[in-house]
Order: structure tokens, then C-alpha cells, then sequence
């Protein structure tokens, strides 16, 4: 009961902050499930994207996290306290943190992924290639999936700032959740990986073209998943 208080009382510090140093929205957190197995699939344009899923969530959610950041002393509490998974980005398969992805979700957590492996690189692409380990788990476990774009963020941290400007303006759309079927054989096709991987990052770069005016960029659209 203590640990929910602290969550909750975290989540108000964050919001007031937010709202302080940014102008900050958050849309569609209703279409956030308030219990079963869910993954929250989002872009990755800056660090603190955690923190910006969480402000609205009615639910604590695990994420995957940069294993070099458990290192850090300060942050490597918080990460703890929230359940984060350590990953490696460049290796590939990942069997400790796949196995404590299958975990959380199998137990009715959620379970938040950034399928581009790391921050989205901005000054080539507005949204990177996705990964699909989490359609993965999904089909596997049955979980609905929640894809999340996060709006303006990269233009209040810049990728190669070491700290966030004060000022500007966040969106974080939650869109309805995906119902994704459990696959009924022991392994995912890759067809049904690929599909729900397109699925996702086509709702995803949706909306963050539509958020600046409908204006695509040259080459892309090509993901290579």
C-alpha cells in the first residue's frame, strides 16, 4: 500500500513539473486497459519518455530499459522501484529480459517497449524501424497492444543534448488498444510478427505526420522489419 502511495505521489510531482516547464497533453489515457496483460508501444524521441507514459497512466508499468543506466546510482533506483527490465540494445536475442517480459505479462502486468531499439533518430527519420519482439510477446501471451506517439518532445530535448530545454510543447496520444489473438502454435509465425509490426508503426507514424501538418519526409516509410 506505501509503495502505491509513493507511486502516486511521483506521478503528481512529475505531472506538476510537466505542466510547470512544459505545455503538456496527454490524450486517449482511457483507451489504457486498468488491468490484463497489456504492452505500451511507443516512440522513443528523448530520455525522460517514461516519465511522460506514466503521467496519466492509471497503472504501474514495466519498462525495458538501457542496461548501462542501471549503473547510474540515482537512476538506477527509480528504475528499480518500477520494475524496469534491463536490456541490451545490441544484442540480439535477449533471453534474460525476454523471459521477464513473458513473465510480467503472463502475470497481467503491463509492460511498456520501445520497439526502435533506442531514440528515434530525428535528423534522419521522423519514426526509425521497429523491432517486433513485442508483436512477439504479444501473440504469444495474448496481450492487447497500445500504441503511443509522443508529440514534440524531441524539440524540448534535442537527441544529442546532454539536458531538456525549459518551455515548449508535449502530446502523448494513447491510441485504442490492439486485440491481439494468442497464437495457437508454440512458435509466432513471422507473417503475424511482421503484420502487427507494420500494424503499430503505421499508427504510430500516423500520427506524428498528422501532428505536423500531414508533411511526410523523404525515405520514410521504408522500415525494414
Amino acid at each position: 500500500m506505501e509503495k502505491d502511495r509513493f507511486f502516486s505521489f511521483l506521478k503528481r510531482v512529475c505531472w506538476v513539473y510537466f505542466r510547470f516547464a512544459y505545455k503538456i497533453s496527454v490524450e486517449g489515457e482511457e483507451n489504457i486497459p486498468t488491468e490484463g496483460a497489456v504492452i505500451i508501444a511507443s516512440n522513443h524521441p528523448t530520455y525522460f519518455d517514461p516519465l511522460l507514459l506514466h503521467l496519466r497512466s492509471p497503472r504501474k508499468i514495466r519498462f525495458l530499459a538501457w542496461d548501462l543506466l542501471f549503473k547510474l546510482p540515482v537512476i538506477s533506483l527509480f528504475l528499480r522501484y518500477f520494475g524496469a527490465i534491463p536490456v541490451n540494445p545490441d544484442i540480439s536475442p535477449n533471453p534474460g529480459a525476454y523471459k521477464r517480459s513473458l513473465e510480467v505479462l503472463r502475470s497481467g502486468g503491463a509492460l511498456g517497449i520501445f520497439p526502435e531499439g533506442g531514440r528515434t533518430p530525428l535528423e534522419e527519420v521522423r519514426l526509425g524501424s521497429f523491432r517486433s519482439g513485442f508483436a512477439r510477446l504479444a501473440l504469444l501471451t495474448g496481450a492487447s497492444v497500445v500504441p503511443v506517439a509522443i508529440v514534440g518532445a524531441e524539440r524540448v530535448w534535442p537527441r544529442f543534448w546532454r539536458f531538456p530545454r525549459f518551455f515548449g510543447k508535449i502530446t502523448v496520444v494513447f491510441h485504442p488498444p490492439l486485440q491481439v489473438e494468442r497464437s495457437a502454435v508454440g512458435e509466432v509465425p513471422r507473417s503475424e510478427m511482421k503484420r502487427l509490426t507494420r500494424q503499430v508503426w503505421g499508427i504510430i507514424y500516423g500520427a506524428l505526420v498528422r501532428a505536423e501538418g500531414g508533411k511526410g519526409r523523404r525515405g520514410e516509410g521504408m522500415y525494414s522489419f
